[in-house]
């Protein structure tokens, strides 16, 4: 999701997606800090701190890094923290760390 303003270092912003009974979604809340812009790999990118929480019991949560293209807005760099991952009737914890193949 991505502000409705312009935003520069430092500026934080949050969004809320609304749990879906039909898909079986929960609700989301997600909160952004943009922390810089600067060169990654010849592309410019936003860098941007994430915090995504689902509501209820148990909610799955990230948290973490996210460096965003300005130009095209695909995810050039990931690195993040989840917890309470679901996976073969299971919950675990994690780290997940991308970086995009230029």
């Amino acid at each position: 999701f991505y502000p409705e303003i312009a935003v520069k270092a430092g500026d934080k912003w949050e969004t809320t997606s609304a749990a879906d009974k039909d898909l079986g979604t929960r609700e989301l809340t997600i909160k952004y800090e943009m922390v810089e812009i600067k060169d990654w790999k010849g592309k410019k990118v936003a860098v941007l701190k994430v915090d995504h929480t689902e509501s209820g019991e148990m909610p799955i949560s990230v948290s973490g890094t996210v460096a965003v293209e300005i130009k095209t807005g695909m995810p050039m760099m990931m690195d993040l923290a989840f917890k309470n991952m679901p996976q073969m009737g299971m919950t675990f914890d994690g780290t997940w760390k991308t970086e995009a193949i230029l």
